[in-house]
């Protein structure tokens, strides 16, 4: 092979990555856009509350929680869903699920219960 066909097949080859790495960073800021969006839309009815219309505004108690812990593995409809398909105290349902799984620590757990549960005062027993 000739030098300059090596150089023309790594000169591409680095583009190629280069615009691969563009690609995925700008999937990524959108994907972030789009569940701050749906955060915010899961939690108006929650609150009582407007969703936030501007990035100064803060996120409700729970939305960072919820990012951080649940986000990866969990949609916020399905577990919309979930906590409205539970009978009796909702909050108390979702934060005894939460203490099961495992996965957050007791205050994050109630502040994501407060995020989905309506009604939620925030010092609900768990069931045993």
């Amino acid at each position: 092979m000739s030098h300059r066909l090596i150089l023309r097949v790594a000169i591409g080859f680095t583009v190629l990555l280069v615009l691969v790495a563009l690609a995925f960073a700008w999937s990524a800021s959108v994907h972030d856009a789009s569940l701050t969006a749906r955060l915010n839309a899961a939690s108006a009815p929650v609150s009582g509350a407007p969703p936030p219309t501007d990035e100064s505004a803060t996120p409700p108690l729970g939305v960072g929680s919820f990012e951080k812990r649940c986000a990866r593995c969990h949609e916020t409809d399905d577990v919309s869903a979930w906590v409205s398909k539970q009978s009796g105290n909702r909050c108390a349902a979702l934060e005894g699920f939460l203490q099961k799984h495992r996965k957050a620590p007791e205050p994050e757990n109630r502040a994501i219960a407060l995020l989905f549960a309506p009604g939620c005062s925030g010092d609900s027993q768990t069931p045993e």
